[in-house]
């Protein structure tokens, strides 16, 4: 089984005429969610019994700080910063995904909307409906969706063909 573990960046500062949009930090409100939604991301896996084996992460600033900041709940991983998910649509993020290197079985791929937003509701085939619909309605900064997959390798992932098994926004922590 093959899980993809999906979170958009933390939310950023607003871009400025003539600031470099690679290069916008997270605001107040993103440095505090992100290690919050580290720590769901954290109990959620160990629940599972499941561990990370490999991280994907955008070059932007937003994402790299977004994943410092989950770093401390989630054990050391291999790591990867790509120059590919910046501002990624769908189909070149499922690319990456279907390229990624077996042995791996736990995937987090650490990027931007509205590609990975794109990317959770064309994998999406099953799951709880609630769970669905919230995250087809909206998937905000700093949410967490997990998809499992009934393959065993990552090029055979496809459209429709995942489970939802959760989807977390910062909001829903702060509800629970």
């Amino acid at each position: 089984m093959k899980r993809l573990v999906l979170m958009r960046h933390a939310k950023a500062v607003l871009g400025e005429p003539g600031m470099d949009d690679h290069a916008r930090p997270l605001n107040e409100r993103g440095r505090g969610a992100a290690p919050r939604m580290g720590r769901w991301l954290a109990d959620r896996l160990a629940a599972d019994g499941v561990a990370i084996d490999l991280i994907l992460v955008s070059t932007a600033m937003r994402t790299r700080q977004t994943m410092d900041r989950i770093a401390a709940s989630i054990s050391a991983h291999p790591l990867e910063h790509r120059d590919e998910l910046y501002l990624a649509e769908a189909p070149q993020l499922l690319k990456v995904v279907r390229a990624t290197k077996e042995p791996a079985e736990t995937l987090l791929l650490v990027g931007h909307n509205s590609g990975l937003e794109d990317l959770a509701r064309l994998l999406a085939g099953a799951g709880d409906r609630a769970l669905q619909t919230n995250m087809a309605t909206k998937f905000p900064t700093a949410a967490v969706a997990i998809l499992t997959f009934d393959v065993t390798r990552w090029r055979d992932i496809g459209p429709r063909g995942g489970t939802l098994a959760a989807f977390m926004t910062p909001k829903g922590l702060d509800a629970a």
